[in-house]
């Protein structure tokens, strides 16, 4: 079949100008839509019966209801009993009969089922045309015995109405008139569609000032004839019913249709007299019906549905008042595949388009065309004078129009020529001299038409001939071609536009090349070169590219003969724009410097953000490589919360395998609004053209796919009449779907491909692809209704009402002329294309932006913004949500707009519009679906940030978060200002116990709006619903909110299952003490960030005294206010949107009245850095505080009704007086000293190593304990102990956090410590492993001590556990068993002591903790580094906090500076004075003395007071000491309870854990140590010199034996370990023997806080050994054996490290 593109009307067998032709699909698809809406009016019928019974006299419904006293037939349901006294009434007046019918769709069936409602016959007088109603009802009344107009008791009833599925409907055969059109559109019609009115009047201005007449073809339904008698089924025939449906049923259907005014099939503008040239207008036409045609040129006999589609109705259009007659085309003007493509076609003979081209050449080429005068005068000495002019705007001598009479025309010649070309001469001879001068000037140019691209090729040469005597030359001085390339498009108007693309100009002119040494004797050169010159100037400015306005004023004949928009949406109007039960809770909150091992997202070119169905994002962007991929967040599973996935490279590699050249060039992800389903689509750039990749229907909640990569289906391009090689250019893809009363609906998608190879104008090409199809083409043509350009369009997914499909709006221009326009997915009504609706924006203002709002019945508002004004295109639908728009203005504003929907018509209702971001590049948001939150990516200023409003607060405040991903280890971690809450669990049920709960206790935290957060290391996102956290085995939480100034988030917390609820205010504590001076300009003043600092203050020093004051009682008011509304709710809006008009009815004066605003909407725009006057005023009305903002005259006013309000109005209170909310911060935040850290690190552990081996004693065998210890002895372990996170901050806690969340990726950087296979170990080594393995009764001590004290550590008292070891140790062989197992360990400590001892200064890295160290100048930190400063911090943070800010170890101080210089044990005791003499007790009588061969050292010596050293002096130092060794050793027994379990728990022995366990346990044991022999007492050293030395032997044997056999020899495997823990469990033993004598000891003694510090400690040293004890069993034989056993034992483990942390932080405050 040939299709449109060999038309030709140009040929002389047609002699028409255009021809404008649609198809009977599209008339149908018009027609049906029409018949859609469902305001079509209810028209009724009735008859009367005549004498004879028969429904002849026809009434009026009105005239009826008149007659019967207002008793209406149609109410009247079928069945009812005929004694029904309604029946009655109507029996009386003769009423017989009646029919209700509206026009419409038939109920229950799909309107592409439904027969055509326009068939085209063989001539536009012969129209089928099928009448369907909605609603067809026909009434028969029957009373019996001919009882009309009496009073009938038996009859019948009956009443038929069309049934759903079966519609009834007539055929009838119709004519298509031409009727004269007011002009002002006064018609049914027009009246009832006023956008559409609109729309054809806007047409009309193009038309100029010209005379005409509007002329309108027509369906007369009038002469409407049956072309079938109808049947209604179900109405008997022959029935008084079923003729009167017979017999009215046209009459009826005419006048309803004539009433609304049915659709104009077209209007037509026609010429009443013949205008100027440079228009084309319609003159005269005609039509005719051209029916589809084989390849033959012969008419199809019995077609097809889908050949009848195509049947056109053709107007053959002509200029002039002539038009010769046309018989057929030869051609079929759309072809049945592109039937749903195509609503018909615009033919233009390319001879007219030519002349209209040729009439605008010549208003502008006689520029160009130049008339030459030259005179020559020739004296006899020689000289010539040489004149001459030239003069534009003469006229072409050519101009003309190539017609073409055979096809295809031959591109290659010009359609236009025009020619000019003038001569002037003169010549004078003057004796022998002679001279001459002749100068044409040339102009030609000629026009190329292809496809819709014009080319103009004009050329301006000027020729010159001059002659001196017998002396000439000819040259072209001026000779230039420019060939310019404009694209021709047509609007939506149907106005022909035009754009220049490109622009080329040729050079060819010539300059005088004479020889010098002819120039020489005649200057001919120089003659010629300066006629150039001249010519030059005379003619450089003529040649310029052709402007082509008035081909602006074509406006295309019938451009409305497409299926007009009959469903116009309406026309856009401009709008304004602490805890109970079984626990207890402490907390403390800092604002502080905190740290992430993270790094931040930097910016991304295009991203969209979705999200899943628990509010969290999805980020997907391109990257730098061209890689897709999505930035995933969760909640409580990483440390960032952010993870990257790449979902592109792997398809890639899959499909394109083997090329290089592969990149994403473009992509867009889309979440359906039925399911949320997500949806990806990709454009792949590969061998010089794009592949489209689709990944469709991945699960929102699942979301799995992104790290298993997704699924991506490749659709080559195959549409129809394309070749599969052709090279496409994506440029842009969108989603959309449709939805059905059975199924979810399907999604489409719709992908926008460049169609011009080349040219400035891009133009668009529309596809739309069924992901669904099994067969068929995937790539459909669904063409944009109008021409746009790439680069200057937008396209969003919208849905108008009444539709069930999502459509597409289009937004773009044409050689500027605003296009916008809106096309379903997919036609409704059967064949044909879906039908467009063409909209307008008041004067023809173009869309800068635009975007749809989903309602709940899935139809869209569309939103368009031009200049300052947003316009909304309503889909007539209201509802309970809230819509907000945001946009990004010229100036790279962020700004956003709320209302809610059912008050969308009232400007007062909306939110008032203010930037809330700035400098921003790209942006993408939504509504969270958890919370309703406004969510906002963007980019700019070369960061990627995350904007959040806290729609759950009346403020409606934004916390912006920087987006970061997890980081290498070897990175620095970022630092970010943090509020940072410490909440520590306690157990609340054991009597007067102060224990950390265990470590299982699980938390449940929620905020009133959703907040990011940082909790015990990883990432959550903390909500409404409550989220479980488990506390760590320390009974600790720790959370971490980033902030950029004082505003943070109150934290719900419960302990007993959400029974009762704690709420944290992080910001109380900044806002006190802020506002803490606030009472006088003097206190403003006098305050300093740092105390005791003498410059930087809390204001600046330049202030002036007003300020300072007003500054003071803002601050005393915003005190006040924060007081108020933390037990006042907030008066929120009942929709979460501030309305602008909400304070109007304020108490306050009209210069504080202005727009209200939610504060976090004011406090984000002034962070923009606007100039604003503030000030705080209290409504009257309201009794609310408000925050009024003058900003460039215009007054806002926020209220202050929620705590975040009150804190975020403090930086702008301040920023009054010109103090930064960076100075603001930095008063209120928790700071650092650390120069007192450093000392306390220093002077707290230099040589406590050297003194371990004093830290622990131990004992066996006293029988009563209550007589000597009294009330201690009958309290488990931990009765006496105290929580080891006493007194402990955010601040205290800063290393030990990170330490905890960082140390599985400790990493030793200076050499791993040397390493020795026990199984091949020297001579010592074998002989201790042996002893290990045949000292059985030793073993068995062990595991007596496990079953006997480690599960009853937390209930069994001292004195039964002191008995409990008596019995252990008393057994027979113990004591030498365990003796044979210290003599191999002490034969391999001396070969392994000094390499045991270096492993603490092994250089490491820890993220986090080195980069906060480093930047202290702490460089290549050590193990023992690590530790001591995260004690250091702990004890020094905690102890200024309790001593108003003073340093335990101050500056200055010499003997401070004496124990840091100390290099040795003697240098360090020398600060605390020399020691005397000690004397030794003798054994207790009612203890057996036995006799060990354990090892004797040297006696025990301690300092004391000497002559020389001041007593208050030295004891100071010795509390000090005393004081911070315990306390140190409690944070370090902490952290061992924090990772001890952990290491315990790992089935290997190469575990992250290992060596930090053993480094904390030789430090903490030296400190206490250390604090015991520096500061001594009776109580607290053992007197009894054997004792004394047995405590030194084992207690050092433990501590090098920890050090050496876990990681030296641990490296070889788990049997190594387990020897180790058995050899360090035997340890206990002589350990215990130790600690019973010293009991004893301090049995003797009477009370004092020395003894009690004595017993806490020897309690500690019990509980420290059923640790040892269940370390070892836990990694013996349990770890493979019994993991049941395995896993009680790291319980143990577990409670005896909390229980040894609490009781050494209760000795540090005995």
């Amino acid at each position: 079949m040939t299709s449109a593109n060999a038309s030709f009307l140009a040929g002389p067998k047609y002699g028409c100008d255009f021809v404008v032709a649609t198809t009977q699909a599209s008339i149908n698809s018009g027609l049906l839509e029409f018949l859609t809406n469902g305001n079509q009016p209810e028209t009724y019928l009735c008859f009367l019966a005549d004498d004879e019974g028969n429904p002849t006299q026809q009434i009026a419904l009105e005239d009826l209801l008149k007659l019967t006293g207002q008793v209406n037939p149609f109410d009247i349901p079928d069945g009812t009993a005929y004694d029904d006294p309604r029946i009655a009434t109507l029996s009386e007046n003769s009423f017989a009969a009646g029919v209700k019918m509206q026009l419409g769709l038939p109920p229950g069936i799909a309107p592409a089922d439904l027969p055509p409602v326009v068939t085209l016959g063989s001539s536009p007088n012969n129209v089928g045309f099928n009448m369907f109603c909605s609603q067809l009802q026909v009434i028969q009344n029957s009373p019996a015995l001919s009882g009309f107009g009496k009073h009938p008791s038996q009859g019948h009833w009956n009443v038929w109405s069309q049934p759903a599925g079966t519609p009834w409907y007539v055929e009838t055969q119709v004519d298509l008139v031409v009727q004269d059109l007011d002009k002002k559109l006064q018609t049914p019609y027009f009246l009832a569609h006023p956008a559409l009115a609109t729309q054809l009047q806007n047409q009309m201005q193009n038309l100029s000032s010209t005379t005409f007449s509007l002329q309108q073809l027509a369906f007369d339904l009038d002469s409407a004839l049956l072309q079938v008698l109808p049947t209604f089924g179900g109405v008997p025939p022959g029935s008084n019913a079923m003729d009167v449906l017979q017999k009215s049923f046209v009459a009826l259907y005419s006048t309803s249709a004539k009433s609304q005014g049915l659709p104009l099939v077209a209007v037509t503008a026609v010429s009443q007299k013949v205008s100027d040239a440079s228009q084309l207008q319609l003159a005269a036409y005609t039509r005719q019906v051209s029916p589809l045609q084989d390849a033959g040129g012969v008419q199809i006999p019995n077609p097809t549905p889908l050949q009848s589609s195509v049947t056109t109705l053709d107007y053959i259009c002509s200029t002039t008042n002539t038009l010769s007659p046309v018989t057929a085309f030869g051609w079929n003007w759309v072809l049945p595949q592109d039937v749903d493509n195509q609503s018909g076609v615009i033919a233009i003979n390319r001879n007219v388009i030519a002349q209209l081209v040729l009439d605008q050449l010549l208003l502008v080429v006689s520029e160009s065309c130049y008339t030459a005068t030259t005179d020559v005068t020739a004296h006899a000495l020689g000289q010539v004078e040489y004149q001459y002019d030239l003069k534009p705007g003469a006229k072409p001598q050519t101009a003309l129009v190539n017609l073409v009479n055979t096809f295809p025309p031959d591109v290659t010649q010009p359609v236009i020529s025009i020619a000019y070309s003038s001569y002037s001469t003169n010549d004078d001879k003057s004796g022998a001299t002679y001279g001459e001068l002749s100068i044409t000037p040339n102009y030609t140019c000629d026009v190329y038409f292809s496809g819709t691209t014009m080319q103009v090729k004009q050329r301006l040469w000027v020729k010159v001939f001059a002659e001196w005597d017998n002396t000439g030359d000819t040259i072209n001085p001026y000779d230039k071609t420019i060939t310019d390339t404009y694209n021709i498009s047509v609007d939506q108007n149907g106005v022909l536009q035009t754009q220049q693309g490109a622009s080329t100009t040729d050079d060819n002119s010539q300059s005088a090349v004479r020889s010098g040494i002819v120039n020489a004797f005649t200057g001919i050169n120089d003659l010629v070169n300066g006629i150039k010159g001249d010519i030059n100037d005379l003619v450089s400015t003529s040649l310029q590219p052709i402007p082509f306005n008035g081909l602006q004023n074509f406006v295309f004949p019938g451009a409305k003969v497409f299926t007009p928009p009959l469903n116009f949406p309406a026309a856009p109007t401009a709008a304004v724009a602490a805890g109970t039960g079984a626990f207890s809770l402490t907390y403390k909150s800092d604002l502080m410097q905190n740290y992430l091992q993270g790094q931040v997202v930097s910016p991304q070119g295009k991203f969209e953000a979705l999200q899943t169905s628990d509010g969290y994002g999805l980020l997907f962007a391109l990257d730098t490589s061209s890689v897709l991929h999505v930035i995933h967040q969760t909640s409580g599973a990483t440390v960032t919360g952010w993870e990257t996935f790449d979902l592109s490279t792997a398809a890639i590699q899959g499909q394109f395998a083997g090329q290089n050249d592969v990149t994403v060039r473009t992509f867009d992800a889309g979440q359906s609004a039925l399911d949320q389903s997500i949806s990806l689509a990709m454009a792949v750039s590969a061998g010089g053209s794009d592949h489209l990749l689709t990944s469709m229907g991945n699960s929102n909640s699942d979301t799995s796919w992104v790290a298993n990569k997704p699924a991506w289906t490749s659709y080559p391009f195959d549409a129809v009449g394309q070749s599969p090689s052709s090279s496409i250019k994506i440029a842009g893809i969108l989603f959309a779907e449709t939805t059905t009363t059975t199924s979810a609906g399907q999604q489409y998608l719709i992908v926008d491909i460049d169609r011009s190879a080349q040219g400035q104008t891009k133009d668009i090409a529309r596809y739309y692809i069924d992901p669904s199809k099994a067969t068929g083409s995937y790539w459909v043509k669904h063409d944009v209704p109008v021409d746009i350009e790439d680069g200057s369009y937008q396209s969003c997914i919208g849905r108008m009402a009444q539709n069930t499909t999502d459509g597409v709006y289009t937004s773009g221009t044409v050689a500027g002329a605003a296009q916008l326009s809106y096309v379903p997915i997919l036609n409704e009504f059967g064949a044909g294309p879906p039908l467009p609706a063409l909209l307008t924006l008041p004067g023809g203002a173009s869309p800068t932006a635009m975007a749809t709002a989903r309602n709940v019945d899935q139809t869209t508002d569309l939103y368009a913004i031009s200049s300052s004004t947003l316009y909304r295109f309503a889909a007539d639908t209201q509802g309970s949500n809230i819509t907000t728009l945001w946009d990004k203005n010229g100036d790279d504003q962020v700004y956003y707009l709320s209302y809610p929907d059912a008050q969308v018509s009232l400007p007062g209702a909306w939110s008032t519009p203010v930037p809330i971001l700035s400098g921003i590049e790209h942006v993408s948001a939504y509504s969270n679906v958890a919370d309703g939150g406004n969510t906002i990516f963007a980019s700019g200023g070369g960061k990627l940030q995350r904007l959040m409003q806290a729609t759950g607060s009346a403020s409606n405040a934004w916390r912006a978060q920087e987006i970061k991903l997890a980081a290498p280890i070897s990175e620095k971690a970022l630092s970010f200002k943090s509020y940072t809450t410490a909440i520590q669990v306690a157990a609340a049920d054991q009597d007067n116990y102060d224990l950390p709960a265990p470590g299982d206790v699980e938390l449940l935290l929620s905020t009133k709006t959703r907040a990011p957060v940082y909790i015990n290391g990883c990432y959550y996102v903390l909500g409404q619903t409550p989220i479980p956290v488990q506390a760590d085995r320390s009974g600790s939480v720790t959370v971490i909110e980033a902030t950029a100034d004082i505003t943070g988030t109150a934290i719900n917390v419960s302990a007993d299952g959400s029974r009762t609820w704690t709420t944290i205010s992080p910001m109380d504590k900044s806002l006190q003490k802020l506002t803490a001076f606030g009472s006088s300009e003097d206190e403003l003043r006098s305050a300093t960030i740092r105390p005791g600092s003498v410059a930087g203050g809390y204001i600046d020093p330049s202030t002036s005294s007003t300020d300072a004051t007003a500054l003071a009682k803002g601050l005393a008011t915003l005190k006040s206010v924060y007081t108020e509304v933390q037990t006042t709710p907030a008066s929120q809006h009942p929709t979460s949107v501030v309305p602008t008009s909400m304070f109007l009815a304020s108490s306050m004066s009209s210069v504080e009245s202005g727009l209200s605003i939610a504060a976090g909407d004011l406090f984000r725009w002034l962070k923009s850095g606007v100039e604003a006057a503030v000030s705080l005023v209290k409504d009257a009305i309201s009794d609310t505080w408000h925050f009024i903002a003058t900003i460039a005259g215009g007054v806002y006013r926020a209220a202050l009704d929620t705590v975040d309000a009150v804190v975020g109005a403090v930086e702008w209170v301040f920023k009054a007086v010109k103090t930064a909310i960076e100075d603001v911060v930095r008063f209120v935040e928790f700071l650092f000293e650390w120069d007192d850290i450093r000392r306390t690190k220093d002077a707290a552990f230099n040589g406590q190593i050297a003194a371990a081996e004093q830290a622990i004693n131990t004992w066996a065998g006293i029988s009563d304990w209550s007589t000597l210890l009294g009330n201690p002895a009958s309290k488990p372990c931990a009765g006496t102990a105290s929580s080891p996170t006493k007194g402990q901050t955010p601040g205290s806690r800063l290393l030990a956090g990170h330490f905890q969340n960082n140390a599985s990726n400790l990493t030793v950087t200076g050499g791993e410590p040397p390493t020795l296979n026990v199984a091949q170990g020297p001579p010592p080594v074998d002989v201790l492993v042996r002893v290990v393995a045949s000292e059985v009764k030793a073993g068995t001590a062990v595991h007596q001590l496990m079953q006997q004290l480690g599960t009853k550590l937390d209930s069994m008292s001292v004195g039964d556990g002191l008995r409990a070891i008596a019995a252990i140790l008393l057994a027979d062989g113990v004591l030498p068993s365990a003796q044979a197992v210290v003599d191999a360990l002490l034969d391999v400590l001396v070969d392994l002591a000094s390499s045991a001892i270096s492993l603490l200064d092994t250089k490491i890295h820890i993220p986090v903790i080195s980069d906060i160290l480093n930047a202290l100048g702490v460089t290549d930190i050590s193990f023992l580094d690590l530790f001591t400063w995260i004690a250091a911090v702990s004890y020094t943070v905690v102890y200024k906090a309790a001593n108003d800010e003073s340093a335990p170890f101050p500056g200055g101080d010499d003997n401070i500076s004496a124990i840091i210089s100390a290099t040795s044990w003697d240098e360090l005791a020398v600060p605390f004075s020399s020691p005397p003499p000690q004397t030794v007790s003798p054994p207790p009588s009612n203890v057996t003395n036995t006799t060990t061969s354990f090892i004797v050292l040297d006696a025990v010596t301690s300092p004391v007071p000497s002559s020389t050293t001041t007593p208050t002096t030295t004891t100071a130092l010795q509390s000090t000491s005393f004081t911070a060794g315990h306390s140190i050793a409690g944070v370090t027994s902490l952290l061992i309870a924090l990772i001890s379990s952990l290491e315990a728990a790992s089935e290997s022995s190469k575990n992250p854990y290992a060596t930090p366990s053993a480094v904390l346990g030789a430090i903490g044991a030296a400190c206490s140590g250390a604090a015991d022999f520096l500061a001594p007492t009776k109580a607290t050293l053992v007197q009894n010199k054997s004792m004394a030395a047995l405590a030194k032997a084992t207690t050092g044997a433990v501590l090098l034996w920890k050090l050496a056999f876990t990681t030296i020899l641990g490296d070889d495997g788990d049997d190594a370990r387990a020897t180790g823990a058995m050899v360090n469990a035997i340890l206990t033993i002589p350990g215990m023997v130790v600690s019973g004598w010293h009991f004893y000891e301090l049995g003797e003694d009477g009370e004092s806080d020395s003894r009690s510090a004595g017993i806490v400690g020897e309690v500690s040293n019990l509980a420290g050994f059923v640790g040892r004890v269940a370390y070892a069993v836990a990694v013996g034989e349990c770890s493979e054996e019994d993991p049941e056993g395995k896993a009680v034992a790291v319980g143990v483990l577990a409670v005896a490290d909390v229980v040894v942390a609490g009781l050494q932080t209760a000795e540090a405050v005995l």
